[in-house]
């Protein structure tokens, strides 16, 4: 009887942990099931995010700007990421940053330009060096000393120098440095000198290294990293996706600096001279007629034809093309006329001339008039000197109309720069607040691109009364 009720008792027993046990396994279950359900979501929401931002509109980023249409998510991505059970779920977009906001604008047009700013000033400084060398430089054809080109000594010429030159000492060591060959030069210095070259060649390296990292670290505001070593320690994989990966991160982390804002402002100024269609399309040079080219290399001719002095009205503020057109014109003549003024008024001799012709004009007035009218010298000279401004400053400006340069200070040798219409257009641009380019360009932008357009999304799920959000975009 004991043996039987000891029997039931641990049955009993049994049965209560069986219970419990089974319904601490349902938890579990249940908790791993929400899990699971969980990363589903995120994986769905995930899914749907990359999706919308991978459909980034084309016409945006041709002005190198990242961007999707308000019509572009397909909700259809996170009901085909879930598993059936979950498919009956309903998300909640959410459109976030629009590139009409100035302030969002403004962070990809910096993000964009600031490592091709220093590009773009290197090549405009080598074009004007090129043409103010080849305006200055003129070698007489019996005397060349120096390729015109190269800037190298050419000691083949030396017969057709003068005879007071090429009977001295230049003339004596010609031949034999004509004479001398390379390897045998290069074989010399290495006798002679041993591995101190190589020594000083592996200082000097070291020295730049530490030039560039102070440079970088001080002026660029990039961080002091191995980014530049890791790069180049060893020549990626073409071939290989996560090589490639890897050195666009390097990239990225390098170009990624800090930047000032006067930086920035020179980042704004080059992307609307790049990107937006001037009044003058070409420049011409000795060497011939060069069209001028947006950022990505195309001529600003192909565009549309409805794209019209967009550089002036972004300058101006003007919607019209001809009244921008108009302004810029008069803002031009009138600087090319007070440099003009300026120029007449600081030469001694100019202003003499001008007042022996005023004198003389206003001595012939006063006899004409029978001394009823008698106007001071002193004043008709400067009248005079201002109408010789304004008429050089309009000839200045019918020359950057054509595409021609104009000296920038005229009479002087050290100011005498060859500028283009270009070049004054960036001097007025760089004049503007940086607030203003920025909402003017925002608003010409939406005028020639479809819209609105947004740079982030995020994604709301209602699951089991708890709201699940994902966020993502191009800058984050």
């Amino acid at each position: 009887m004991n043996l039987r009720k000891r029997s039931g008792s641990l049955a009993i027993f049994f049965c209560l942990v069986m219970a419990a046990m089974i319904m601490i396994f349902n938890v579990l279950l249940q908790a791993a099931q929400l899990r699971s359900h969980e990363n589903d979501l995120n994986r769905a929401m995930a899914a749907q995010i990359q999706t919308s931002l991978a459909a980034y509109d084309h016409n945006w980023q041709q002005f190198g700007l990242f961007g999707f249409l308000g019509t572009s998510p397909d909700p259809e991505v996170f009901t085909a990421s879930l598993p059936a059970a979950l498919r009956t779920l309903k998300m909640n977009l959410l459109l976030q940053k629009p590139l009409s906001d100035v302030a969002i604008l403004d962070q990809q047009i910096v993000r964009y330009m600031k490592g091709r700013v220093p590009a773009v000033y290197l090549d405009i400084l080598t074009g004007r060096l090129s043409l103010y060398r080849q305006k200055k430089v003129a070698v007489p054809a019996a005397q060349p000393f120096f390729a015109p080109s190269s800037g190298i000594r050419n000691f083949n010429t030396l017969r057709t120098a003068p005879a007071s030159v090429s009977n001295g000492l230049l003339a004596s060591i010609a031949p034999c440095i004509e004479n001398m060959k390379p390897d045998e030069v290069k074989n010399t210095a290495n006798g002679l000198f041993g591995g101190i070259l190589n020594q000083l060649k592996d200082e000097a390296m070291l020295k730049l290294q530490e030039i560039y990292r102070q440079y970088a670290s001080e002026l660029l505001g990039i961080e002091s990293n191995d980014s530049v070593s890791s790069l180049f320690e060893s020549m990626p994989d073409f071939f290989d996706p996560v090589a490639l990966s890897r050195l666009a991160g390097h990239l990225d982390q390098i170009l990624n600096f800090e930047t000032a804002p006067l930086y920035e402002r020179c980042c704004l100024v080059e992307y609307i001279l790049g990107q937006f269609r001037p009044l003058v399309q070409h420049m011409r040079q000795l060497s011939g007629i060069t069209p001028i080219r947006t950022l990505d290399g195309r001529t600003f001719e192909s565009l549309p034809a409805n794209r019209q002095v967009e550089v002036e009205k972004i300058l101006t503020g003007l919607s019209r093309p001809n009244s921008a057109r108009l302004l810029v014109r008069v803002m031009m003549t009138s600087l090319r006329s007070l440099i003009h003024l300026s120029a007449v008024l600081a030469n001694p001799s100019k202003m003499a001339a001008l007042r022996t012709t005023a004198a003389t004009v206003t001595a012939a007035i006063a006899v004409l008039t029978g001394g009823m009218v008698m106007i001071n010298p002193e004043i008709m000279a400067y009248l005079l000197a201002v109408g010789e401004a304004i008429c050089a400053g309009m000839n200045d400006y019918q020359k950057l109309l054509e595409g021609r340069p104009v000296e920038f200070w005229p009479g002087q040798d050290h100011l005498d720069w060859p500028l283009f219409y270009q070049d004054y257009l960036r001097l007025f641009l760089l004049v503007v607040p940086h607030s203003t380019l920025i909402s003017r360009t925002s608003k010409l932008l939406s005028e020639l691109l479809p819209g609105p357009c947004y740079t982030s999304l995020k994604v709301d799920v209602v699951f089991h009364g708890r709201t699940y959000q994902l966020g993502g975009g191009y800058q984050e």
